[in-house]
C-alpha cells in the first residue's frame, strides 16, 4: 500500500513540475495568431524600430512564446511569432504576448513593409513605417 501511494505521488509531482524549457518538455511549434503590433509610423535613417506584439499565445498554461522570427530584406519585413507546446504545465508562464518587443534597424531610406504571419485561416498583419 505504501509503495502505491509513493508511485502515485511520484507520479503527480512529475504531472505539476514546475520546470524549464527543456527539449524534453517540448512537444511541438506553432504560429501564434497575433491580434495588433505597435509600431512608429516614421523614423529616422539608421534608427532602431521598435515593434510591440499583443494577443493570446494559447489557451493552457503550458502554451508559451518560443521566439519571434524575423526576417528582413531591403524594405521588407516578414516576421512570424512562434509558440511552443510543453508536456508539462508550467504555472510561471503567461499565456499573452503583453507587448512582446523587438527591434529591427531602419537601414534603407523610404517605405518599410512589414508582414506579421499569422495561423491558417486568419488575414496576415500588414503595416508600413517611413524611413526619412
Amino acid at each position: 500500500m505504501k509503495f502505491l501511494l509513493l508511485v502515485a505521488m511520484s507520479f503527480l509531482t512529475m504531472l505539476y513540475h514546475c520546470g524549464g524549457d527543456g527539449e524534453e518538455n517540448h512537444t511541438y511549434d506553432f504560429t501564434i495568431k497575433v491580434d495588433s503590433v505597435v509600431y512608429p509610423k516614421s523614423v529616422l535613417f539608421n534608427d532602431t524600430i521598435s515593434l510591440k506584439f499583443y494577443g493570446q499565445i494559447g489557451t493552457w498554461e503550458s502554451q508559451v512564446l518560443r521566439e519571434i522570427e524575423i526576417h528582413q530584406y531591403g524594405d521588407s519585413v516578414k516576421i512570424r511569432v512562434v509558440g511552443t507546446e510543453l508536456w508539462i504545465i508550467d504555472h510561471r508562464k503567461s499565456t499573452y504576448l503583453n507587448g512582446e518587443e523587438r527591434k529591427i534597424l531602419a537601414s534603407q531610406r523610404g517605405m518599410l513593409y512589414f508582414v506579421v504571419q499569422q495561423p491558417a485561416g486568419v488575414p496576415n498583419i500588414e503595416g508600413s513605417i517611413l524611413v526619412n
